[in-house]
């Protein structure tokens, strides 16, 4: 796993759930500028849980809050490779 698979992950992930194409996400800007709520945070933060098996806590989501932020974090502190 590298960053490329996770930030490609989460925009597919991001486009899917509000419903916009791939190509309008900018990785830096903040999740909620495309809508994403706390109920949706709560949903990626568990399903980045259970797809890398890790153990993220709900505010990570507010700690990291763009696609690459939180694709560093998570580089950075589960040895997912860079």
């Amino acid at each position: 796993m590298n960053k490329n698979i996770l930030t490609t992950w989460l925009v597919s992930y991001l486009s899917q759930l509000v419903g916009i194409s791939e190509e309008m996400i900018d990785t830096s800007k903040e999740l909620e500028r495309y809508g994403l709520d706390s109920t949706a945070g709560a949903g990626l933060i568990g399903d980045l849980n259970e797809w890398l098996s890790i153990e993220l806590d709900i505010t990570t989501i507010y700690d990291y809050p763009s696609i690459d932020l939180l694709s560093d974090f998570l580089v950075e502190h589960f040895a997912v490779e860079a």
